[in-house]
């Protein structure tokens, strides 16, 4: 699975703006994903019965880069809680 979209800075500490992958230049740092492709990953989740997911999806470390790691996280606790799905997370 490639990514819809991203989003993207100039440097580490930058604010994000979200890009389509063919709108992305040589000077941007991808550095999470996009909300285009958080839900296309929440609806894998959906579906799933076991996630093993291993590290972050951005730079979350900068809160302007978390969207994708944070929502992710917040999917897999959500099946978590009603017992429908088995997870292993690692990584970061």
């Amino acid at each position: 699975m490639y990514p819809d979209d991203v989003a993207v800075g100039k440097n580490m500490e930058d604010k994000a703006q979200i890009k389509e992958l063919n709108e992305v230049k040589n000077d941007d740092l991808i550095l999470d994903i996009g909300p285009k492709t958080i839900n296309k990953i929440k609806d894998i989740i959906e579906i799933s019965k076991t996630v093993l997911w291993n590290g972050p999806a951005g730079y979350f470390e900068n809160p302007n880069f978390a969207s994708g790691s944070y929502e992710i996280a917040k999917k897999i606790a959500e099946k978590n809680k009603n017992n429908s799905i088995y997870s292993v997370v690692g990584g970061g």
